[in-house]
């Protein structure tokens, strides 16, 4: 499911990137496109084959795991509309991007530890370290383009690393599940 918000997200921050300099191309919204299109496909194929594996049956840990990116992301889009707000309040809209990618950055961590997930902490990391790098290396003009790339590059990074890392989990699942089902009829 993570690849998904992933590649979703990392499209759209690809687009404002794109965007934010001139008008989008018809060759910049195809590379976007066939790229999301690349990534949602494999997320997909793996959801689809996972969906066949037996669940953990831990009702406690799938609460708590809704809990913590229910208040995770409520606190993320707050914090992005205060950003927004703040930002426009004060004639600032450049520092948009870089501050809500450090917002984003900052809500993976919470996700990273319920989710038992070093990606999201890996992603997290890589996120604020683009947000410094973008306000302290870059001119205030370009963090909106260059910015956005940047954070969307990462996220379509973080959606190939989840797919490379989960991609034999569902054959590996179904291996240990046949190997318990033997087990037991040898019982």
């Amino acid at each position: 499911m993570g690849a998904l918000f992933f590649s979703g997200f990392g499209a759209i921050w690809l687009l404002v990137g794109l965007t934010a300099r001139q008008p989008l191309t018809v060759a910049g919204g195809a590379v976007v496109l066939l790229g999301l299109a690349a990534l949602v496909a494999a997320a997909v194929r793996l959801l689809c084959s996972a969906r066949s594996l037996p669940g953990d049956g831990d009702v406690q840990r799938r609460r708590q795991i809704g809990r913590t990116l229910g208040w995770a992301n409520l606190a993320q889009w707050l914090a992005i509309l205060l950003v927004a707000v703040v930002c426009n309040h004060l004639g600032r809209v450049d520092l948009i991007v870089p501050l809500v990618t450090g917002v984003v950055g900052f809500h993976l961590f919470p996700l990273g530890r319920v989710l038992r997930s070093s990606l999201h902490i890996v992603t997290g990391i890589a996120f604020l370290a683009w947000a410094a790098a973008c306000l302290l290396g870059l001119p205030a003009g370009r963090w909106p383009s260059t910015g956005a790339l940047g954070t969307g590059c990462i996220l379509w990074a973080a959606a190939a690393a989840t797919l490379a890392r989960t991609r034999e989990l569902p054959a590996a699942a179904r291996r240990a599940a046949r190997g318990q089902e033997a087990l037991r009829t040898k019982e």
